[in-house]
């Protein structure tokens, strides 16, 4: 897909354009045209959570980098939009994860001292 002309190239197997969709957005509605006939191919409703192109600039302001990710499900365009963490959040997120393989290890050490203990009852 192609952002900046608005088209998709449909590919074979071997790689080679078959078709070549051009799509517009208008209304929360994406429309997808074939390039050479003009005829409608699919419509999709955009669920982007009412972000408007204003917004995601201010967000490049403020962090930089902002990508935008589509996921086409059943009809709809779902859209989101992600940034870069912070040090902040990797920070957090780097203590859950030690703190995750810490009560890890307690669980496998809990479950083996129970088959010690019902091994030693049953001798």
């Amino acid at each position: 897909m192609n952002k900046n002309n608005n088209t998709e190239e449909i590919k074979d197997a071997k790689g080679e354009v078959v078709r070549t969709l051009v799509f517009t957005d208008k209304d929360g509605v994406r429309t997808y045209k074939d390039k050479d006939t003009g005829e409608t191919v699919k419509t999709l409703n955009i669920c982007n959570g009412g972000v408007s192109d204003e917004q995601v600039k201010v967000w490049k302001g403020e962090h930089r980098k902002v990508h935008m990710i589509e996921v086409e499900d059943d009809g709809d365009l779902f859209v989101g939009y992600f940034r870069r963490p912070s040090m902040e959040t990797m920070s957090a997120v780097n203590q859950m994860t030690k703190k995750d393989e810490v009560m890890a290890a307690i669980k496998q050490l809990g479950a083996m001292f129970d088959r010690v203990v019902g091994t030693l009852k049953n001798v």
